[in-house]
């Protein structure tokens, strides 16, 4: 089927690409299918990657997100 393709900036300055969103108790947001983040991350153990892949999916905090756009590759 149509894959629809969205885009998220959170606080952090961090772009996610994702292809469907859905709300997790507690004020999270769970993406899926992440096919491309832009940016670098550093987590907890210091481990730096600069294009990590999110294989599960990846939970952010609803009032982390700054903006979500429709189809940023275009339609």
């Amino acid at each position: 089927g149509d894959h629809f393709h969205y885009a998220c900036a959170l606080t952090t300055g961090e772009v996610f690409y994702f292809e469907y969103a859905k709300m997790v108790p507690g004020g999270w947001v769970h993406l899926q299918d992440v096919r491309q983040r832009k940016g670098r991350m550093i987590r907890e153990d210091g481990y730096c990657a600069d294009e990590p892949t999110f294989d599960r999916g990846v939970d952010v905090r609803l009032s982390h997100i700054v903006w979500i756009a429709d189809a940023p590759y275009g339609s």
